[in-house]
């Protein structure tokens, strides 16, 4: 049976993050599947995302124009000395005042819940999949006053201790933090990515929650020993979670040793000014390299030997898979989340145990076996391919799960209650290293 089925997300132009990846490729899947798929988005740019999206899905961008503008001119004051940036803080504190924050939270999401709303009772979707708390809590607010009731799948994308405890990431508004939790009890299903995950919620949320990990695509690209460069290659935002500062100062304990490898860091973020200035300190212009953003990731895998991932954390990253299929070795740190169970220790790379001052040296002493070991190298490559090819993480496996997961909630259209009685069927084994 097929559904009409709406997907979330509160930004999606032109960003190229794990994300939105798995947000056009869950929407292109289930369109090919026969399902009327369209993307609902609030955000202040138009254009078309990164990634490519099949002709039957329609991406709605139902933030009003002249609200966009509102927002671009609000940031760009915020930016200067002036009398809206004192504001901004003054509102930043009532956001901790238990009271008031309700009241904040109301005004500053009132629209985008109204219109929300309104693409609900005009539109009438059976599903719909908010990705990340950026965008599920109005969701499920804007459902609560809508006329017509469509089921509400959460789609998680981080460890739930960033996405729901951390006062770091997305709105730290006292309210929205509360809402997020509260929502979870609301919604016909949500999904994490790892079974560990799962277990972070109490008992009585995890009535409701299934495991989906994300999809690991066969490369189109050529794989060959003989036309791989020696480089080192990293692909994330240049951002403090990504910890590349780590991963620079580990490649210059080793430049001397290994004179004819590089480091490739792709990727675009705010510790990019940052990031070049420590290379240039280090005296490493020439041997590490920030590339930007590039839309050629495969090509760049099939050339590169080594992937190394310094992430402090991670939800389920999707470039280790990317970097299995085109049988690239990774190496991460064995206390980050995501990245202990897709890397298979001595089977599909390697897993860097240290205390964080010793981190740089650690990372570095993993990265010289690799660069130096060609057979160790050679071993890792055949078997992260194998598991990436046949492993739980295969698209036919993750889209079946989809599938059955938003037929099941589509069952349940129009109720508010638990789906307690479903066999949640959708959940990934623990095997370790299936995405490798």
């Amino acid at each position: 049976m097929t559904h009409h089925v709406t997907l979330c997300i509160q930004k999606i132009t032109g960003l190229s993050g794990g994300a939105e990846k798995v947000l056009i490729d869950l929407a292109n899947e289930l369109d090919q599947r026969g399902h009327r798929v369209d993307i609902l988005c609030y955000e202040n740019l138009g254009g078309e995302p990164f990634y490519k999206l099949r002709r039957g899905v329609h991406v709605r961008n139902i933030k009003p124009f002249d609200e966009r503008r509102r927002s671009r001119n609000w940031r760009a004051s915020v930016r200067e000395a002036s009398i809206e940036r004192v504001i901004e803080r003054g509102i930043q504190v009532l956001d901790r005042i238990p009271i008031v924050s309700r009241l904040v939270w109301r005004q500053r999401y009132r629209l985008m819940i109204s219109r929300i709303r309104q693409h609900i009772d005009w539109h009438q979707p059976d599903v719909m999949i908010p990705f990340m708390p950026g965008m599920f809590p109005y969701v499920v607010a804007a459902r609560r006053s809508a006329k017509h009731k469509p089921a509400i799948v959460i789609s998680n994308h981080n460890l739930p201790e960033a996405d729901y405890a951390s006062l770091e990431r997305w709105d730290r508004n006292l309210y929205d933090r509360s809402f997020r939790r509260k929502a979870l009890k609301d919604v016909e299903a949500s999904v994490v990515l790892l079974p560990e995950y799962k277990i972070w919620f109490s008992k009585r949320e995890q009535t409701n929650i299934a495991v989906i990990g994300n999809a690991t695509y066969p490369t189109s690209e050529p794989l060959s020993e003989d036309g791989r460069e020696n480089v080192f290659i990293a692909i994330g935002r240049l951002t403090k979670t990504k910890n590349h500062e780590v991963l620079i100062r580990a490649f210059a304990q080793i430049a001397h040793i290994v004179p004819d490898w590089k480091l490739k860091i792709f990727g675009i973020g705010p510790l990019e000014s940052d990031l070049m200035t420590l290379i240039e300190e280090l005296d490493l212009t020439e041997r590490v390299l920030l590339m930007g953003k590039s839309d050629q990731i495969p090509r760049e895998l099939a050339r590169a030997k080594v992937m190394v991932l310094s992430s402090l954390h991670e939800g389920f990253p999707l470039v280790i898979g990317e970097a299995a299929i085109s049988g690239v070795p990774t190496i991460g740190f064995s206390d980050c989340s995501g990245v202990n169970r897709l890397i298979s220790h001595q089977v599909t790379g390697l897993l860097v145990d240290a205390q964080p001052n010793d981190r740089p040296k650690e990372l570095a002493r993993a990265m010289l076996q690799l660069a130096t070991d060609e057979q160790l190298r050679k071993r890792f490559s055949d078997d992260a391919k194998k598991l990436a090819e046949t492993g739980d993480y295969s698209p036919k496996q993750v889209f079946d799960s989809w599938s059955e997961l938003v037929q099941r909630a589509a069952e349940k259209r129009g109720l508010q209650g638990k789906l307690q009685d479903l066999p949640w069927k959708a959940t990934v084994p623990t095997s370790t290293g299936e995405d490798a």
